[in-house]
């Protein structure tokens, strides 16, 4: 069977890696999963997947800081988890590389 490859539509992100579950900062602070819990509110980085077509400032594989709840449910494609992200609305910054040491990293 042929692997699939899913293209975001205009104006959104498709992510894989999308942090989740309790997190450490690089300094030892441990970030609870109480993710419906006001304190368990925050940000999240994912690996881009695939661009919309009208997107120019992010490329597949950089790392993007998604805003917390400004992704979708969890879809699986060839046992990869995605999620879907508007843009520019969902996405705080962008990094070629995953990012170390910041909440929203996983362990």
């Amino acid at each position: 069977m042929e692997s699939k490859k899913l293209t975001a539509c205009k104006g959104k992100v498709l992510v894989s890696n999308l942090d989740s579950g309790e997190q450490k900062t690089l300094g030892g602070i441990i970030i609870s999963n109480d993710d419906g819990k006001l304190r368990g509110i925050h940000s999240r980085w994912a690996k881009v997947y695939s661009v919309g077509e009208d997107i120019t400032d992010i490329k597949e594989g950089e790392w993007i800081l998604v805003e917390h709840g400004r992704w979708s449910r969890t879809i699986m494609l060839d046992g990869t988890a995605l999620n879907l992200v508007d843009y520019p609305k969902g996405v705080l910054c962008a990094s070629p590389e995953r990012p170390e040491g910041y909440i929203g990293l996983g362990k």
